[in-house]
């Protein structure tokens, strides 16, 4: 067991704590235990009573920072973007629901894997997402009328 300073990264913030290196891999899980006030005082490889799956999504061996994630979370600008966009005809729950179920088809011991996202429910909102914006951009004046002639075959289809 070759136990070293691991940084462990969760929700934007950085806790460190001695773990065994050759437990860390792509996807693996690493138990954290919480104290009261809801700060990450264990990190281990093993369940131990009152402790939460984490999975990690990121190694920087250099400095041995470790990002680990629960679940995979929507991103929030994209959130706001679709709410922009459908929001006169879903409520924000409804929206915020939606992607909850869209994201939970990505796995968590492979959410670090671009292909888990790719074949995902959630991919194809995001798709959908930034074709909208990219058809909102051709349809500016300062780009719509340099493309006059291609303008209706980008955006038909």
């Amino acid at each position: 067991m070759s136990k070293a300073k691991v940084i462990f990264g969760i929700n934007n913030s950085r806790y460190q704590y001695p773990y065994d290196i050759n437990q860390l891999a792509l996807g693996s899980l690493v138990y954290v235990g919480f104290s009261p006030s809801g700060e990450p005082v264990s990190f281990s490889p093993d369940k131990a009573r009152d402790s939460y799956p984490y999975y990690v999504t990121w190694i920087a061996p250099s400095e041995w920072y470790v990002s680990l994630k629960d679940k995979f979370i929507p991103d929030k600008s994209l959130q706001e973007e679709i709410k922009k966009l459908v929001g006169d005809h879903l409520s924000s729950k409804d929206i915020d629901k939606a992607l909850t179920i869209a994201c939970s088809d990505i796995r968590p011991n492979h959410m670090y894997k671009s292909a888990e996202f790719d074949k995902s429910r959630y991919a194809v909102i995001v798709n959908v997402v930034e074709r909208l914006d990219l058809c909102s951009r051709l349809s500016e004046q300062n780009v719509a009328i340099p493309l006059f002639w291609l303008y209706k075959p980008l955006l038909s289809g």
